[in-house]
């Protein structure tokens, strides 16, 4: 028998008509399934007491009278639950419409709030990364001009985003540098699926260390799991490792980390890593970005 819902009136409703239309096969066949003393022999019967054979009598009477009318009374569940059915689901379908459209409106707005960083906030962020990766804090300055390290990441960082907007066009809208609370988003892409792509965008110079990188995946997978809580939208994750020259070392350190990583922890490989040379960027095919960012 269906289980009926009671969380919403329509889904109740028809949840109902699924339980009459099973009903209307399940009743005749738990009933035609009894025997009912309907084959007991004459010559048993009569070895039965006058009660016993009275009731057998009368229970068998009972059966031959209801039986006829079970092909009426299944039609009759059946047609109701169907009715039901349709009913209840034409209704709950426009119900479900406008909270949809509730939900995505609220999401939208709740996007719409994530706040963009302001320069100053953008060369703090780069240069904290640098420092993190090359373990070599940089000489603070007093409202200095930016370093070139910083310079030179947030130019490649420019530069890989301006191909994705040209690549992905029209099927994804993308927001750079936002803030939510104390929560940093180097890249949200808005994905016509209604997907969430977030993007993080990490610069290495002059190498880096394995527990940099495993730092920065659990990091990432935990900014897209709270985007996801908070936005109520399905996300995932792409890390993009940008080398400020090609380096063969680097991009074979970086495979043997993502086979690690993938045999030691496989749902931390829901984060897909990606590496590219600085100077290929511009080369980069439509195809390639597309990949990148392929579920």
């Amino acid at each position: 028998m269906a289980q009926l819902e009671y969380g919403d009136f329509y889904k109740f409703v028809a949840s109902a008509g699924i339980a009459l239309i099973a009903g209307a096969v399940a009743v005749p066949w738990l009933f035609l399934r009894e025997p009912f003393d309907l084959a007991i022999d004459a010559s048993k019967l009569k070895t039965l007491t006058p009660v016993a054979q009275s009731a057998v009598m009368h229970r068998q009477g009972i059966v031959a009278g209801i039986l006829p009318f079970f092909p009426w009374v299944s039609g009759v569940l059946a047609s109701l639950g169907l009715v039901l059915v349709i009913w209840g689901l034409l209704r709950w379908h426009k119900r479900q419409q406008i909270r949809d459209r509730g939900e995505e409106a609220a999401t939208k707005k709740a996007e719409h709030e994530l706040q963009q960083m302001t320069t100053k906030e953008v060369e703090a962020k780069a240069r904290q990364e640098l420092e993190s990766v090359e373990e070599e804090p940089q000489q603070p300055q007093a409202v200095e001009p930016v370093s070139a390290p910083v310079s030179a990441f947030l130019d490649a960082e420019r530069a890989l985003y301006a191909r994705m907007k040209e690549c992905l066009g029209p099927n994804a809208q993308m927001m750079t540098h936002r803030r939510t609370r104390d929560v940093e988003y180097d890249a949200v892409l808005l994905l016509r699926s209604g997907e969430r792509v977030i993007v993080e965008v990490k610069y290495i110079r002059k190498g880096f260390n394995q527990g940099w990188l495993a730092e920065s995946v659990k990091e990432l997978t935990a900014k897209t799991a709270l985007y996801a809580s908070r936005f109520s939208t399905a996300s995932r994750a792409v890390l993009i490792v940008i080398l400020a020259s090609p380096n063969s070392i680097f991009v074979e350190k970086l495979e043997k980390f993502k086979e690690r990583l993938r045999a030691d922890r496989p749902r931390s490989m829901d984060v897909k890593i990606h590496c590219i040379a600085e100077n290929e960027i511009p080369a980069l095919t439509c195809q390639q970005v597309r990949e990148m960012f392929e579920a």
